[in-house]
């Protein structure tokens, strides 16, 4: 980054409590920079002031919270990235540097305006987009901010809700414990991304009149289990019957206490395998949310066996490739940088496993996407598999990269097995 301007930028960037609003963007030439653009914005978190950093790449953005020493370790970080454009504005004023192709710099400062004059849609900075601002600069030392408080959630964080009482999740009085925070944003992440696939396939898919039948494969704790029943059935008004799966008989029990408290009729349990279930009629829905060992594949392997309409896999279980890749080192020297490390290998196997289910999931006929649908801050089992049966099976570009990927790795997914027939008569 060019010395000239850096100091006028710094200065402005010290002032962690003042600040409104900053961006770093523009590659110079010939730099390496693994961000497009980074812009940063201040925010209140569970009742604490920090500058939320939002890094973009190509393809996805990431967020992270700063404030105190992490903050100034971050700004460090930026300043070592070889950024052409940086503006910082905060109450003091604001400064821009210009890089221009010749690496000619140009910097220019202004003071700020008279913060009595103000208003949130005159203040640069303050972005009232998602909840994140709720107010402008009152006075020159101080910014008033709302973040998570103001989010809405199609399950609201304010109002008593008898099942997030009954599952531990809420007091009595409609407050969401501390302890139970992270669940609370997973519930209404998850949720989020069911009301929009619903919305959408309800227009296209015959639900028909009746009652919809949904499955929830290795439910454990469930509860999204209890949520995407409570969001069907009272939410939306979409009669659902579901039927949670799962080994482990105590759970199963401590969730029938709690389904006699709410008094949910068309909420059920049974104990078994998910290889060896057989529902009353093929589910519409299957989900499938951190079932352990062969469970995900297992449920995959189910739901396109039922024909089912709509299928949400948050995946785990990728043991199987990792252990396909250890078998295979020898033939896949080339890849031998990341076989050694044994993080390395198991994110790659996580990544492969998971690109295999997608493809096969647009084989048999699934329009298939994967989304994180809660921040890697909450857990960092943040995604979810979401498809819905859209398309003819047997996509002849999808068959040719699903072979490709095989052949190139060397491996053999779980779930091609388990479909057998069903999957091969398309390759």
């Amino acid at each position: 980054m060019p010395d000239q301007g850096v100091d006028q930028i710094r200065k402005y960037l010290e002032n962690e409590k003042g600040l409104l609003k900053a961006t770093f963007s523009g590659k110079q030439k010939n730099a390496v920079n693994p961000w497009e653009r980074v812009t940063l914005r201040p925010v209140i978190i569970k009742g604490a002031r920090c500058v939320q950093f939002s890094y973009y790449d190509e393809r996805k953005c990431t967020v992270k919270n700063y404030h105190g020493g992490g903050y100034r370790a971050a700004v460090r970080d930026l300043f070592a990235l070889n950024f052409k454009n940086i503006f910082v504005e905060t109450t003091e004023g604001s400064v821009q540097m210009l890089t221009n192709k010749r690496g000619e710099v140009s910097v220019n400062e202004k003071a700020a305006a008279d913060p009595q004059r103000r208003t949130p849609h005159a203040t640069p900075g303050l972005s009232l987009e998602h909840g994140a601002l709720a107010s402008a600069v009152k006075q020159k030392e101080m910014v008033s901010l709302e973040h998570n408080k103001t989010k809405k959630y199609i399950i609201p964080d304010n109002i008593p809700s008898d099942f997030l009482e009954a599952v531990g999740i809420m007091t009595k009085e409609g407050k969401v414990k501390a302890d139970k925070q992270n669940k609370f944003r997973q519930l209404n992440g998850f949720l989020k991304i069911v009301d929009e696939t619903f919305g959408k396939a309800k227009k296209s898919l015959k639900f028909g009149e009746d009652e919809l039948l949904a499955v929830d494969c290795g439910c454990g704790n469930a509860y999204l289990t209890f949520a995407a029943y409570n969001y069907f059935n009272y939410i939306v008004k979409k009669p659902l019957e579901l039927i949670g799966i799962d080994i482990n008989k105590e759970l199963l029990v401590a969730h029938e206490e709690e389904i006699e408290k709410l008094n949910w009729n068309g909420l059920k349990f049974q104990a078994t395998k998910i290889i060896d279930y057989t529902p009353p009629k093929n589910p519409d829905l299957v989900m499938s949310l951190h079932a352990c060992d062969t469970a995900t594949d297992e449920a995959l392997f189910k739901a396109i066996s039922w024909g089912s309409k709509m299928i949400f896999a948050s995946p785990c279980c990728h043991h199987n490739i990792q252990t396909q890749l250890e078998k295979n080192k020898e033939s896949l020297k080339e890849f031998a940088p990341i076989l050694r490390h044994g993080a390395l290998k198991e994110r790659l196997g996580d990544v492969l496993t998971d690109s295999f289910r997608v493809l096969i999931l647009r084989i048999m006929g699934y329009q298939t996407d994967v989304i994180e649908f809660v921040n890697s801050e909450n857990t960092n089992r943040n995604l979810i598999i979401r498809a819905v049966k859209y398309l003819e099976p047997g996509d002849k570009k999808t068959v040719e990269e699903y072979k490709a990927l095989k052949k190139l790795w060397k491996v053999t997914p779980y779930l091609e097995e388990l479909l057998g027939e069903s999957l091969e008569k398309y390759f």
